[in-house]
């Protein structure tokens, strides 16, 4: 017969595996837009939780020279969208990881990474005072 269906939260899967891997979308910046920008990665459902797979759209040029876009669909242990706060993100991706070392007396690394302006700096230190839902960061958040 099938095999039976398995549902797994992203929390239950931070807290289970020794490594994790998290995506988080930023949106397109007003000077990409005005140059014409377009994006390049897509998020599927509610912006605000936290799902497994994107899709990167690849522009390429045939051999008759029409344009076309060849999409590819990814998978992680969760993607974020452009409106998820760093308190969003933290609650599911980081939080199980950070219980976890505190019961276990473990050890632990949230690496972040990306070109430069894609938000980690954004993500880890927060935006400051009075910036709204992501005024804190990944390091006010653990603390």
């Amino acid at each position: 017969g099938a095999p039976p269906s398995v549902s797994v939260s992203v929390r239950d899967t931070a807290s289970r595996a020794s490594l994790s891997v998290f995506v988080r979308k930023r949106p397109l910046l007003d000077e990409e837009l005005r140059r014409g920008g377009f994006d390049v990665v897509s998020t599927c459902g509610e912006e605000e939780t936290a799902r497994a797979s994107l899709v990167a759209h690849e522009p390429k040029v045939t051999v008759d020279l029409s344009r076309a876009m060849e999409n590819h669909t990814y998978k992680f242990d969760g993607v974020y969208g452009e409106s998820a706060t760093n308190q969003q993100v933290f609650d599911s991706a980081v939080r199980p990881m950070v219980e976890h070392l505190f019961a276990s007396r473990g050890h632990g690394t949230c690496f972040a990474y990306g070109q430069t302006g894609s938000g980690k700096t954004m993500t880890m230190e927060g935006l400051g005072s009075g910036e709204g839902d992501n005024s804190a960061g990944f390091y006010s958040l653990v603390a």
